[in-house]
Parts: C-alpha cells; sequence; structure tokens
C-alpha cells in the first residue's frame, strides 16, 4: 500500500480560474447585447425586434406552431413567448388559429404583413453576415458555436443538480405541439398574458 501523498498539482492545473469564467460571462453579455444593438440599427425601419424575427422565422420554418413550442424551440418559457407574440399580434405580424387537436392551445400563424417584414429583415442580416464570413473562417464560427453550446447546457439546472426533469414540471401533450393544418372557417382564439405574470426572475425574450 503506498502512503505518499497525492500529487494535486495536475487537478488544480485543470481548474479555470473563477475570473477567466466570469470573464468570459461578461463578454457574452457584452456580445448579446451588441447583436442587440446590431439589430435594432439593422432593422430601425421596421421596428422589428430581433427577438420578433426570431418567432417569425421559427413559424415560418416550421409551420403553425402552439406557444409552448416556440418556447421550448427558443429554450424560453412559455409566458415569455406568449408575451412576445402578444405584441406580434398587435403589430398585425401573426394571428391566432384554433388547433383542431387541441382546444386550448392556439396555433400561431404568419400575416402577409409578418411574412413582408420577415423577408425584408432577412435580406438585410444577408448583406451582413455576408460581409462578416470574409473576416472569420468557417472552423472559427463552429469552434465557438459549440463552446458556447457546451457552457450553455452546462447552465441547465438539469446539468447543475444532476438530475433529470424536475418533479411536478408540466408538459404539454405531444399531440398539441404537432403540425396541424387550420381548418377553414375555425374562429381564432387567444390568451392574453401580462408581463407582471412573469415568473420571478424571468426575463422577456424580446429584451435580450
Amino acid at each position: 500500500m503506498n502512503d505518499a501523498p497525492r500529487d494535486e498539482s495536475k487537478n488544480e492545473e485543470r481548474l479555470v480560474p473563477y475570473a477567466e469564467i466570469k470573464r468570459l460571462f461578461q463578454e457574452a453579455s457584452a456580445f448579446v447585447n451588441q447583436i442587440r444593438k446590431t439589430a435594432l440599427f439593422l432593422h430601425r425601419d421596421d421596428k422589428l425586434l430581433a427577438a420578433g424575427q426570431d418567432v417569425l422565422q421559427t413559424v415560418q420554418n416550421h409551420g403553425p406552431q402552439t406557444v409552448p413550442a416556440i418556447g421550448r424551440l427558443h429554450n424560453s418559457s412559455r409566458q415569455n413567448i406568449q408575451m412576445l407574440i402578444n405584441r406580434l399580434r398587435l403589430e398585425g405580424c401573426v394571428e391566432f388559429g384554433r388547433n383542431p387537436v387541441h382546444r386550448k392551445s392556439a396555433l400561431i400563424l404568419l400575416t402577409a404583413h409578418g411574412k413582408e417584414l420577415l423577408r425584408n429583415a432577412t435580406e438585410r442580416e444577408a448583406k451582413l453576415l455576408e460581409s462578416l464570413s470574409a473576416r472569420i473562417s468557417e472552423a472559427e464560427v463552429a469552434e465557438a458555436a459549440e463552446f458556447l453550446r457546451r457552457v450553455r447546457g452546462l447552465l441547465t439546472p438539469e446539468q447543475r443538480k444532476g438530475t433529470g426533469k424536475p418533479k411536478g414540471q408540466r408538459t404539454e401533450s405531444r399531440a398539441a405541439t404537432e403540425l396541424s393544418p387550420l381548418q377553414p372557417g375555425t374562429e381564432r382564439v387567444s390568451g392574453i398574458i401580462e408581463e407582471s405574470e412573469l415568473p420571478e426572475g424571468e426575463i422577456p425574450v424580446s429584451m435580450l
């Protein structure tokens, strides 16, 4: 039996200093703020929030979706997405349609105005992304995206606690989130959620 003291230096060398992790988060926060400022300038004429554009893009790519389904795609709460959807609806970008497979869960549909705004915004962003692609490599982008995905995963409640899904968490049935065509003549339904109803500490997605 070897009672010699263990060399902990190797383990210590592998630990990332707290200050460096904090610096990473500060840089990530500054990055998000810069994206928001760039988006506000880029879409200043349409006044389309970046988060609003993301939701419109999701509905266009995946077809009519329920609010909880959009929330899962955006890693955001149902209340958060509902608040943003309500704003988009007031601006005439989306409308609520009855979901044939789930009476209480409306489908979100793009309006003609919403499609036009999304098309114009996509064209403007394409020019910006084209200019960026000449300054950074594909490998750099892939590596950065993968790293951010890993860190984001480590920050989830499941990873922090080392457990699975929190007990008591409600989920929407799969049938309610599957794409279903809106039947002609069906009436629209809506559910208005105020900002005061957001869970404590929740940041509206439209402000990210």
